[in-house]
């Protein structure tokens, strides 16, 4: 079991909590995952960095007027929806 490596502050705004809560909570595997909750360079819209060893670099940016099945339907043409809001290609 494998979880990610938190590197720097958890999100302070609270519609962003329950994203890091979940990262925070899953099972890796044998990745190693490294997750940074930052803002790059003053931008709004990133909120964090995820890095899979090996895979690659996500860049999350959360919509808090999202649904969750709008988020399932978009990423049938950009990647996979795994269990536990996961998106991967």
């Amino acid at each position: 079991m494998s979880k990610a490596r938190i590197h720097g502050n958890l999100p302070e705004k609270i519609q962003e909590r329950p994203f890091a809560d979940q990262v925070s909570a899953l099972d890796f595997g044998d990745r190693r995952v490294h997750v940074w909750y930052t803002r790059i360079l003053n931008t709004r819209d990133v909120d964090a960095l995820i890095l899979v060893e090996r895979v690659g670099l996500f860049v999350i940016g959360l919509k808090s007027n999202w649904a969750l099945a709008r988020l399932g339907r978009s990423a049938e043409d950009n990647g996979k929806l795994l269990h536990d809001h996961v998106i991967t290609k």
